[in-house]
């Protein structure tokens, strides 16, 4: 079982089996296999998700995804290239 809890400073997610992470409130605060997720259209739906795979900067980490086979892009590539309004969710996986 899977429970994700939208929260002001991210996603929470607990999982029985899986993975346990919780949110953050920014990507500045990620590491390499955190994971962020995208809110298309302000829904509480995440349309997108995206695992932090490498950093371009100390503050910005680069992300990879499967829909359209990213590899290391800036973290806010989906937001910039998407149209409407998108919101980003930030959490850290342990």
């Amino acid at each position: 079982m899977l429970l994700i809890i939208i929260r002001n400073t991210g996603l929470s997610i607990r999982s029985t089996d899986t993975i346990h992470g919780y949110g953050k409130p920014g990507p500045e605060h990620l590491y390499e296999g955190d994971i962020i997720s995208y809110d298309k259209g302000s829904d509480y739906t995440m349309n997108h998700t995206a695992v932090i795979t490498n950093r371009d900067t100390p503050s910005t980490p680069l992300v990879s995804y499967h829909t359209t086979n990213r590899k290391n892009v800036t973290w806010d590539f989906y937001i910039i290239n998407t149209p409407g309004n998108v919101i980003p969710y930030f959490t850290h996986i342990f």
